[in-house]
C-alpha cells in the first residue's frame, strides 16, 4: 500500500479502494513509514515508557551509597535518612540481592547519634 504511493505515485483514492482501508488508517501508516521506515509498519506498543510512581534513580543511588557505608542499618532507619518508604527500600534490596549485616545495638546507637535528622 505504501510502496504503491511512493514508487508508483498512485493517488490516495485508488489505494483506499484497492486495499479497502480508511483514509486515517492509510495516513497513520504512511506517517509511521516516513518516520521509522519499514519498522514503523509493525504494531507499536502504547504502554508508557516510565512508571509514574517509580523511585527516582537519584534517590536509589543515594540509598545504595548509604547502604555501602552503613550495611547494618535497617530499612526503617534508612527510611529516615533517604525519605524513601521502608517497604520500597526492602523491595530495592531484594531486587538487587542485597542483605543486611548486623551490628550490636550499642554500637549502632552511637552511629545514629551522628546523623542530624
Amino acid at each position: 500500500m505504501i510502496q504503491h504511493r511512493i514508487k508508483d505515485s498512485v493517488s490516495v483514492e485508488e489505494i483506499l479502494e484497492k486495499y479497502d482501508v480508511s483514509r486515517p488508517i492509510f495516513y497513520k501508516f504512511f506517517k509511521r513509514y516516513n518516520e521509522y521506515g519499514k519498522l514503523g509498519l509493525h504494531n507499536i506498543s502504547k504502554a508508557p515508557l516510565n512508571h509514574g510512581r517509580k523511585t527516582s534513580p537519584e534517590k536509589e543511588n543515594n540509598l545504595l551509597v548509604l547502604y555501602q557505608k552503613y550495611p547494618f542499618f535497617s530499612s526503617y532507619e534508612l527510611q529516615e535518612l533517604v525519605s524513601i518508604p521502608a517497604k520500597t527500600i526492602q523491595k530495592i534490596f531484594k531486587r538487587k540481592k542485597m542483605h543486611k549485616s548486623y551490628l550490636p545495638k550499642s554500637q549502632k546507637k552511637t552511629i545514629l547519634l551522628e546523623f542530624p535528622i
